[in-house]
């Protein structure tokens, strides 16, 4: 256990609910809510900061905030950290909508 991190065994859970999930039948939708939404809820609280600066995994609209200021404040200070934290948050919004794209790609090729 000392070389297995805790966030780990949590990315572990999360892997195995979401694929039982796509598991379940038609009738137990409810169940697949609320599944999905304890690992949500479970993301939130286990992946909070990516470099120091606080992110949100499951949604971007604070990230882009977040994205926004960073880039104005550096235009103001000319801080190379508020740039950093810039591409860091660019970074997370656009693998954010790659990932969207993709699976709306994948979703629409299955259906």
């Amino acid at each position: 256990m000392q070389k297995i991190h805790w966030r780990q065994l949590v990315l572990g859970a999360e892997i195995i609910l979401l694929f039982g999930v796509g598991f379940l039948p038609q009738f137990l939708n409810i169940t697949a809510n609320v599944t999905v939404s304890f690992v949500c809820a479970l993301q939130v609280q286990a992946f909070r900061k990516i470099k120091g600066s606080i992110y949100a995994s499951i949604m971007c609209i604070g990230d882009i905030r977040s994205g926004a200021e960073a880039f104005c404040r550096c235009c103001v200070t000319r801080n190379k950290n508020d740039l950093r934290k810039f591409f860091s948050y660019l970074g997370i919004v656009l693998l954010f909508g790659a990932g969207a794209c993709a699976e709306k790609r994948l979703s629409g090729s299955l259906a």
